[in-house]
């Protein structure tokens, strides 16, 4: 099976097997655009096609000398995790929006805790950045939060949202390793990085939601709930495909508020506050589009498809974002079996919501 690419983006194709278990033609393509004046970027800044997700360190994240103590203090600053995704994956029922990057406080002040938003028509989202902060004895009223100093960045990862590697759902009762002395116990009692300001942490029994606009792990909870049931029964009669109770939203890396149900229209503006030290960057959504064409070995060709965007990507330290398409085409069989897929870029306007499952 050939792909023929007549666009100026970068595209691959990849055979692999969809949720009922049948034999596809995974194609993706990907656009990026430079956040200086919105213009396609160039070959040597565009946002690559990913095999695999790209990693960082946590401590490679983070740039305060306090935010790098606490991570190897806590053994954390060798972590690995995925700060964005490989693209070789089947088509998301929504769009995912997901911003790599830091918040940034405003101004570039150090400070204890800061906002950044993310708007999108007339959607916005907020979340809140903080410093390092911990648990503090507060004699007999309990404990108090107490910061330990501030910062100027905080990385947007859910490493540092409750529940990730730096912030498991631990209060300060409950004890750390034995090794640990028992006065670094209680400062090591951090707090998440980040939180939703509409759901703050005030008492050690507060557990809010987990915040983070970067992709999320495929054991978070939000996710969790479509993987399936992977069981023996499982492993017997089905595996390699998914469960039956397999729910294709688990593709879907963004936190639940931004998975999209359809796509912005072109010309939609997309503003960030405090995500770059620039304070504010904005974009238009852009009228791009690609329809593909199948071509089977009797020389049919039915209807070219119109793809549809499932990612957009903001990075705003590197001053670009992209978009990501994808399309799972039946291999076919006999004289029906794909033989070419032919690529073109149209215009967005006709582009219709995306079909959520479940």
């Amino acid at each position: 099976m050939e792909l023929l690419n007549t666009t100026p983006f970068p595209a691959d194709t990849f055979d692999t097997l969809d949720a009922q278990g049948r034999g596809v033609h995974l194609v993706v393509v990907k656009a990026s655009w430079l956040l200086d004046g919105q213009v396609l970027a160039p070959p040597a800044r565009a946002a690559p096609l990913l095999r695999r997700a790209q990693r960082c360190r946590l401590g490679d994240l983070v740039q305060h000398p306090l935010q790098q103590r606490l991570l190897q203090a806590a053994g954390k600053a060798d972590d690995w995790v995925d700060w964005v995704a490989g693209d070789y994956v089947l088509p998301k029922p929504a769009l995912d929006v997901l911003v790599a990057g830091h918040c940034h406080a405003p101004e570039g002040r150090a400070c204890n805790q800061f906002e950044a938003a993310l708007s999108l028509g007339d959607q916005q989202w907020l979340i809140r950045a903080h410093a390092p902060r911990c648990w503090r004895p507060n004699s007999w009223l309990g404990w108090r939060i107490e910061p330990l100093g501030p910062v100027c960045t905080v990385p947007m990862h859910a490493a540092f949202s409750l529940g990730g590697q730096l912030n498991p759902e631990i209060s300060p009762q409950q004890a750390w390793p034995p090794k640990v002395p028992p006065a670094e116990q209680t400062r090591l009692s951090l707090l998440p990085w980040l939180e939703d300001p509409r759901a703050p942490i005030k008492t050690p029994r507060d557990r809010p939601p987990p915040a983070g606009w970067n992709l999320w792990p495929s054991d978070a909870a939000h996710r969790q709930r479509y993987a399936g049931t992977f069981d023996e029964a499982w492993l017997r009669l089905r595996a390699p495909r998914p469960p039956l109770d397999f729910d294709p939203r688990f593709y879907n890396l963004a936190a639940s508020e931004l998975q999209l149900s359809s796509v912005p229209a072109p010309g939609t503006p997309v503003q960030l506050l405090n995500l770059s030290s620039r304070e504010r960057d904005e974009f238009a959504f852009p009228d791009l589009g690609f329809s593909l064409q199948v071509q089977v070995h009797s020389g049919h060709r039915p209807p070219s498809m119109d793809m549809v965007p499932d990612t957009l990507l903001i990075e705003p330290t590197l001053r670009r974002y992209s978009i990501t398409w994808r399309a799972a085409v039946l291999q076919g069989d006999g004289p029906g079996c794909v033989s070419q897929l032919f690529l073109s870029t149209r215009r967005a306007s006709a582009l219709s919501p995306l079909a959520r499952a479940g």
